[in-house]
């Protein structure tokens, strides 16, 4: 049987009255397993909100104990090619 592979997500994170480094996000997912992309982010996509977009790899159970934190979600990031 094929070992599931890592997949790349986005992750995003809201704290609200909270403006995260790369280093305090590093540390926030530090249990997870997930691995930031060291080139994309932290974009804050809602100040206001607190809510900022990174970019990772991880499996599914990184995925799973990820969203176990309060305030944070996953999406599939997807290769997206022209038609």
């Amino acid at each position: 049987m094929k070992k599931p592979g890592k997949m790349q997500f986005m992750i995003q994170i809201e704290r609200p009255n909270q403006k995260l480094s790369r280093d305090e996000i590093h540390k926030l997912l530090a249990s997870t397993g997930l691995e930031l992309d060291p080139d994309y982010g932290p974009i804050y996509v809602n100040p206001q909100r607190g809510r900022v977009v990174v970019r990772g790899k991880g499996t599914d159970k990184a995925r799973a104990e990820a969203e176990k934190i309060g305030g944070i979600q996953l999406f599939r990031d997807v290769a997206v090619h022209p038609t």
